[in-house]
């Protein structure tokens, strides 16, 4: 079973079109949303759904904080962390299940951008890729992991490097991380980071991201 954990502003309106396709898969065992923007929250039926926790603290928490909390409520073992502006082909929650890898660490997104050297979306059959030293474009709109292996993103992160905490954090502690590779989908392309990126946090983070990632390194 596997628990979706999301954060939303809002911004993307077919986000709730996309819930109500998953909602009633049968490996899916509940939807965390994060609503990070009470004063925009849709009126919709599908948010009342058994399965659907919306947890509203009335303000807007942050990303790399809401993905944490969406991780510690989770039940499941897998959780699979979603951005609300991407779609995709829904049969990767049944995928899932031939990751025949003990050592597995993170899973995420290739977005099979060719110019970086990615592996190309053909036939969309969806496959998984080991991580050797591949850009990692994409990997932080669609992940997968395990809550045993989780560590709380560092409260210095807010919203930037929450993704590469997530990867880094599993690489340095010798874990094999895999790209989802060949699967159809749809990014609309950060509506949410294109807006609050203006506040001026993330050159701080981006400081903060490179002695947490030094930190990691070093205890490896």
């Amino acid at each position: 079973m596997i628990t979706i954990t999301v954060p939303t502003m809002w911004n993307f309106d077919p986000f709730l079109d996309f819930i109500s396709d998953i909602v009633d898969i049968d490996v899916i065992s509940k939807i965390i949303i994060i609503n990070n923007n009470r004063s925009k929250t849709p009126q919709k039926k599908i948010l009342e759904h058994k399965k659907i926790n919306v947890i509203d603290f009335g303000k807007n928490i942050y990303v790399n904080p809401a993905w944490n909390l969406g991780v510690k409520f989770s039940k499941t073992e897998w959780v699979c962390i979603m951005n609300d502006d991407l779609i995709f082909d829904t049969k990767i929650f049944y995928k899932l299940k031939y990751i025949d890898d003990p050592n597995v660490g993170s899973i995420g997104l290739n977005s099979g951008k060719v110019e970086y050297g990615q592996t190309p979306v053909t036939d969309g059959q969806i496959t998984f890729e080991p991580y050797v030293d591949q850009v990692c474009q994409g990997f932080g709109e669609l992940m997968f992991i395990k809550k045993s292996n989780w560590l709380d993103i560092p409260k210095e992160l807010l919203i930037a490097f929450g993704d590469n905490y997530i990867f880094d954090s599993h690489y340095f502690r010798g874990l094999q991380n895999y790209f989802i590779t060949n699967m159809f989908h749809f990014h609309a392309g950060s509506l949410t980071n294109n807006k609050i990126n203006n506040l001026g946090i993330y050159e701080q983070e981006k400081t903060a991201y490179q002695q947490i990632k030094n930190n990691l390194m070093n205890r490896s």
